[in-house]
């Protein structure tokens, strides 16, 4: 289940963001998502539950402390 803070991918677009929003108060679910896949200025784009794809967290390798 994808919730908020998740990363994903916005099959129609093939962008990549994070959900910062969601409202299920609607037939079906739509997400607040920020673009996050570019260094552009980023924005907030809304987009439907079924054109999302959750993909792993990103994974940043520890600091060696010498």
């Amino acid at each position: 289940m994808i919730a908020e803070y998740s990363k994903v991918l916005i099959r129609s677009t093939n962008r990549i963001g994070t959900v910062v929003e969601f409202d299920d108060g609607k037939t079906s679910a739509i997400h607040l998502i920020e673009l996050t896949d570019t260094d552009a200025d980023d924005r907030m784009v809304w987009a439907d539950a079924g054109d999302l794809e959750e993909l792993p967290p990103n994974a940043f390798p520890a600091l060696n402390e010498s």
